[in-house]
């Protein structure tokens, strides 16, 4: 097995403080995402121990979304869309944002 690599790694001097796994969708585990995700996180953190984990999603179309009931929502799990990719274009965007990317900008910027 290779080096582990997050996604996205966002760094602040010599340190990780983020890292951003990202998705198109999760249809083809929409099951099992969150226990893929919090291994993956947990995986992640042996090599970066003080980065805060988060979960990009372009589109929740193909599966059932994130529970509403999660307070992670919006702060750790992220689907930018409601829509297909193509169909994203076609709409006006307030029609389709589920969770606003500054909201993961804002999750990461408070990072110590």
């Amino acid at each position: 097995m290779g080096a582990m690599k997050p996604d996205i790694s966002v760094w602040k001097d010599d340190q990780v403080i983020a890292i951003v796994e990202c998705k198109t969708n999760l249809g083809w585990n929409r099951k099992n995402w969150k226990k893929d995700f919090l291994k993956r996180e947990k995986d992640l953190k042996k090599y970066f121990p003080k980065a805060k984990a988060f979960l990009l999603v372009l589109s929740s179309k193909s599966w059932s979304g994130f529970p509403e009931k999660d307070d992670r929502v919006g702060k750790q799990f992220f689907a930018l869309s409601s829509e297909c990719m193509r169909k994203i274009g076609v709409q006006p965007l307030e029609n389709v944002i589920e969770n606003k990317i500054e909201g993961l900008f804002k999750e990461i910027s408070s990072s110590p």
